[in-house]
């Protein structure tokens, strides 16, 4: 669901939130919630970029 949004970047995904638009049970703060296992906002977003820090 998050991919077919067509944001970009963690900016983008703060505007949907504020704007009310976001589902309850999708957290607003994804990378705080998935710490663990988060790959940076383009793999949230569904844009491919992975930042250089979570290549493995």
């Amino acid at each position: 669901m998050i991919d077919t949004l067509g944001l970009r970047n963690n900016k983008e995904w703060r505007r949907y939130c504020t704007a009310g638009k976001k589902p309850p049970n999708i957290p607003a703060g994804p990378n705080k919630t998935y710490k663990k296992d988060w790959k940076g906002w383009g793999d949230w977003l569904g844009t491919g970029t992975i930042a250089e820090k979570y290549i493995e």
